[in-house]
């Protein structure tokens, strides 16, 4: 039975209301056939009455979800029996609005923008959704016949229209040819500044072809690289009209010589565009003038007729009779109508002006924080001025339900005045109402977790003087193999880098010619008579680039490493020296530089299998720019790119040449493998940047060479990607956890819960550390434990066991990748975002070596939503979120053990552990109601020994510690950052109430005036008022039902939950090769 078209489904459907133009059903169904039995998610922008989505339901039959999304209020009560189905009512061009439709999916096959059909709102909705396209997507806006009226934000010459956007992507599809030092960016920087929006070069990279249909316009996304021109195919044998075509075969665009444009050219482009625009403009504005003209004339005859017959009525009895009524409706309304006013004209101005302000998005974000603060209601009601005024119930219910909550908190003496209120509920207090927008308009508050502002140029000057004095007192000799076919202009523009290049290397460059014409092969002549550092070899016959490579690996001598470098490149200072430095610090015998495109965004640093085809590879980093701090450090990766590879004369005798099965690709992958099989490490050095004049984008197309290079490639190494983690004693994958210590503390409390479970589940698991066995925490003693003096020992003996490695610290996170670089697939718990430690202690660059530590070959796992989302947003790392779980069996409330006047504190002296501050409250706490006594538990006496009759217990163990929670009324936690901060929730268990500050992690749990006490983070008096208050509340109601409220949070976290989640994740893993996702 043949499937129905879009077409045929309007004509049937009988549901809920839908309208479109004729003409878009058939291009439908030429534009989503494709697509019509895969498992699509599909966004649409502007639903109206909500029956389109019950038509692409039905067309979509497979389709795994169908969001739609708009901002009138009315589409809350639409109702669909089909669960794939959801609804998001907001300004789809709002941070709140967004958030909640990438809750529900992050990615998208399809999305079709019919809003409100305004310039603005499609620039910024594509801006903000274009990412989320899946590759092969399609992302369609309707009703484009608006962009030509006024009404719109358009016009047929408005040079800010959405047709002039697409318009101007056309360009950017055809980036490659452009030959200036312009950017994507750059072209598109005019509607950048106007609507307040940042375009990513990457995913502009990623369009691939601009379609326009009579209000139609479909933009179509593909990976970058499938949208260049590709190589040249000469096919035939005849050729009358031209000479020298077979010498056009296979060259590139980059191959047809034409100057570049002065950095300039672009924007004089522009600029006459606009004047032409301009120009056009002026002439319709003057036919304009002339209709006015007209049309006033008119009008003052019109004028002059009602004025007399103003006159006859102003005249009349009836007239002098209304006149006391028609004065008390103007007193009555005229103050409705002045707010009115008011409000509409303040708020866009005051608009107007803000948006124009050179604010970063983390500024603005503050300020809405604000807003959420002190004036929560006018964020939930409609953006509109006027619908404020038509409804202010809403006003006055938001007030009230605050007005609730702050008599609720009143009996504690919490209000010191409306201001200190809010500090001490932290942006929850009176706003608690609003919880959800708060939490996330709190992103201003968020930590930089990745890439923060380090000056690049600074550590590339240390980098350089670093390897220069190693290179000078380590004398190296290297052979610059350069494999060539004709290609004249851009070799000599290599040579003419590397001879001016500075270095302390001595070096000599053999170029390959794979049997050139003679005019090319004359020229290399006369290069080898005029320089004495260069040799030329001569192919007899084109035997393709790692037979050519070979060529010149043939003449290396014993002493002489070899660098493989393109023509096609352009060396920096101190390239070499920086290869063989980085080569030396991380004991790597295959080193490769950074390249980077001519416009200064990363080509390369680091290879990885492709997430969406597995059997291609690709580019690490790639479109990053240069300054990206996590490409700042050596890293190991799994393969060398041939463009700039460093070979050590070691590796040469080991693993002899390149593979001349490889006709074109896959050959420097290929290598990569042979050395990690070897044991010969493979890394990357950061500051050898070599400038590539690749274009942007590869061919979409594979040729026959490719293909067949890559199915030989499988043919030859599918066994290294296959990696055999199942334990021959239980049948079920062999897990080992690598932790640097085993220290008290949640982090690793979680660590030993994921090992206990899984030992209970029957998987082969072990733990493996540089500490000493846990005597806080009682694992099962039939758990293998092994313990070794340095990485460099654990990584050796971790190296020869098939398993699953499991990283739990960053610095464990390249230990546990080398030792799975042949044997055993990596893995990362990620309980945090580990660079925000040290981010916020200002220790930046350690910082970005954190941050690199999440390579792409590990699977992650973590505890937490937002540290799922975190790496899967901001790092680009698939993740899966396995929870966690609180011992209930050994912190639990003990009616045996009697409350007493106690405070628990926890004594750490990390800086985000902010315990300083926690000492100034209890400080204030004495001197306020000196009954309260404090007990501390820590590793380090030394930070309470300052605390009055402070009570310290050293790493007590878990019964120890659960006498002391039953023993405390309360707990006080005062961190600037935490993963997730176990020891509250193990509180609430035994019925302590949590007095705490808002420290990133714990935001998953508390709920502030409900199960705990948010204290501000920087008004220590405040806080211990508020404590004393709360503990010595004589009824105990307000108190009692937090304590309840928290207890039920608590027990929330079960381990089945855990074991279950743990399982599914690791017999996944198990079954996946290895670097696949």
């Amino acid at each position: 039975m043949s499937k129905k078209t879009v077409f045929q489904l309007y004509e049937e459907h009988v549901g809920k209301v839908s309208d479109k133009w004729f003409l878009y059903l058939n291009e439908y169904n030429r534009l989503l056939y494709g697509y019509q039995d895969k498992p699509v998610r599909l966004l649409e922008i502007g639903i109206q009455n909500g029956g389109s989505l019950e038509i692409l339901s039905c067309y979509f039959s497979k389709a795994e979800k169908i969001i739609g999304c708009d901002i009138d209020q009315r589409c809350e009560q639409l109702r669909f029996d089909d669960h794939r189905i959801s609804i998001v009512v907001g300004d789809v061009n709002s941070d709140d609005c967004q958030q909640r439709i990438l809750q529900q999916s992050t990615s998208f096959d399809i999305i079709v923008d019919d809003g409100s059909h305004k310039s603005s709102d499609i620039v910024r909705a594509f801006a903000r959704y274009f990412p989320y396209l899946n590759d092969g997507g399609i992302y369609v806006v309707e009703d484009l016949h608006c962009s030509y009226w006024e009404d719109f934000e358009g016009g047929i010459y408005n040079p800010l229209s959405s047709v002039a956007f697409f318009k101007r992507l056309a360009d950017v599809v055809n980036f490659e040819h452009w030959r200036n030092n312009k950017s994507r960016n750059d072209l598109l920087k005019g509607f950048a500044a106007h609507f307040d929006v940042d375009f990513d070069d990457y995913d502009l990279a990623r369009i691939h072809s601009i379609e326009f249909i009579n209000s139609l316009c479909i933009i179509r996304k593909f990976s970058p690289e499938e949208n260049v021109i590709g190589k040249r195919f000469v096919v035939g044998s005849e050729g009358f009209s031209t000479n020298g075509w077979q010498r056009l075969n296979a060259t590139s665009i980059q191959d047809v010589s034409m100057g570049k444009m002065d950095d300039g050219s672009l924007d004089v482009f522009e600029l006459g565009n606009k004047v032409s625009e301009l120009g056009n403009k002026v002439n319709e504005l003057g036919n304009k003038v002339n209709e006015l003209g007209n049309k006033v004339s008119e009008r003052d005859e019109s004028i002059a007729l009602l004025n007399q017959q103003l006159s006859q009525i102003i005249s009349s009895n009836s007239w002098r009779i209304t006149l006391p009524l028609r004065e008390a409706h103007l007193w009555l309304s005229s103050p409705k109508q002045q707010a009115k006013r008011y409000v509409r004209g303040g708020v866009r101005l005051a608009k107007r002006k803000y948006q124009s302000l050179p604010l970063s998005y983390q500024v603005k974000a503050a300020h809405r924080n604000t807003l959420a603060k002190y004036f929560p209601s006018l964020l939930l009601i409609s953006g509109s001025p006027s619908a404020t005024i038509r409804n202010p119930h809403k006003i006055s219910n938001g007030i009230s339900s605050s007005m609730r909550l702050l008599n609720s908190v009143r009996r504690y003496g919490f209000v010191r005045s409306g201001c200190r209120v809010f500090e001490l509920m932290h942006e929850q207090g009176l706003t608690y109402t609003f919880k959800k927008l708060v939490q996330h308009l709190k992103k201003s508050r968020d930590i930089q977790f990745i890439n923060p502002d380090i000056d690049f140029n600074k550590l590339r000057n240390n980098a350089n003087n670093e390897a220069l004095n190693y290179c000078s007192n380590n004398q190296q000799n290297i052979l610059i193999v350069i494999p060539s076919y004709n290609d004249q202009v851009v070799l000599e523009e290599c040579l003419h880098s590397i001879c001016s290049a500075e270095s302390k290397v001595n070096y000599r460059v053999i170029i390959c010619d794979d049997n050139s014409p003679d005019m090319h092969k004359q020229w290399l002549t006369q290069l080898e008579c005029q320089y004495t550092w260069l040799s030329v070899c001569y192919g007899e016959k084109n035997i393709g680039f790692a037979g050519n490579v070979n060529r010149g690996l043939s003449a290396a001598l014993a002493d002489e490493h070899v660098v493989l470098l393109n023509s096609d490149t352009i060396v920096s200072n101190f390239w070499l020296d920086n290869l063989v430095f980085s080569s030396f610090v991380k004991g790597a015998d295959i080193v490769c530089g950074k390249l980077a495109y001519p416009g200064g965004d990363i080509q390369y640093y680091g290879g990885m299998r492709n997430p969406i085809e597995s059997d291609w590879f690709m580019h690490n980093h790639h479109m990053e720019r240069l300054e990206s701090a996590t490409t700042f450090f050596e890293q190991y990766t799994l393969y060398a790119t041939g463009a700039c590879m460093y070979i050590t004369s070691h590796a040469l005798t080991k693993l002899g040449q390149l593979d001349e099965q490889y006709g074109m690709a896959f050959e420097d992958v290929d290598y990569s493998l042979r050395a990690w099989k070897k044991q010969l490490k493979v890394c990357l050095s950061p500051f050898c940047i070599v400038t590539h004049l690749e274009s942007v984008t590869r061919s979409r197309v594979q040729g026959t060479r490719e293909l067949n290079s890559k199915a030989y490639f499988w043919e030859k190494n599918a066994t290294f990607f296959k990696r055999n983690v199942i334990s021959n004693k239980t049948g079920t994958p062999k897990i080992i956890y690598v932790t640097q210590d085993c220290g008290v503390g949640g982090g690793h409390r979680f660590i030993f819960q994921h090992i206990a479970a899984l030992y209970k589940l029957k998987f082969d698991v072990e733990l493996w550390t540089l500490g000493t066995k846990p005597n806080w925490y009682n694992l099962d003693k039939n758990i293998p434990f092994k313990t070794f003096s340095n990485y460099s020992q654990l990584t050796t003996e971790l190296a020869e066991v098939n398993a699953i490695k499991v990283a739990t610290w960053w610095e464990t996170a390249e230990p546990v990748w080398l030792a799975s670089s042949v044997n055993g697939i990596p893995a990362y718990y990620v309980q945090d975002i580990e660079s925000s430690y040290y981010i916020k202690r200002g220790e930046l660059l350690t910082a970005a070596k954190v941050a690199s530590m999440y390579m792409p070959e590990f699977k992650y796992l973590t505890y937490a939503t937002w540290i799922k989302d975190k790496l899967e947003l901001d790092f680009k790392r698939p993740a899966e979120c396995v929870g966690f779980y609180l011992d209930q069996d050994k912190f639990y409330r003990d009616k045996a053990i009697k409350k007493k006047p106690q405070i628990l504190v926890f004594a750490r002296g990390e800086p985000l552990k902010n315990f300083a501050y926690t000492k100034k409250i209890l400080s204030k706490i004495q001197t306020l109601d000196s009954r309260y006594t404090v007990v501390a538990v820590g590793p380090d006496e030394s930070l309470v020994k300052d605390i009055d009759g402070c009570v310290f217990v050293r790493t007590p163990n878990d019964q120890e510690l659960n006498k002391i929670y039953n023993e405390s009324i309360a707990i006080i936690q005062t961190s600037t950052h935490e993963g997730l901060s176990l020891p509250p929730l193990e509180g609430m268990l035994c019925e302590c109430l949590v007095f705490c500050t808002d420290a990133f992690g714990n935001r998953a749990y508390i709920e502030p005036g409900i199960n705990c006490v948010l204290l501000p983070s920087n008004d220590a008096g405040l806080s211990a008022s508020a404590i004393v208050e709360a503990l010595s509340d004589s009824e105990g109601n307000q108190r009692n039902n937090m304590i309840n409220n928290a207890f039920n949070t608590a027990m929330k976290y079960q381990a089945l939950e855990l074991e279950t989640s743990l399982s599914k994740f690791y017999l996944d893993v198990a079954s996946k090769e290895y670097g696949v996702y």
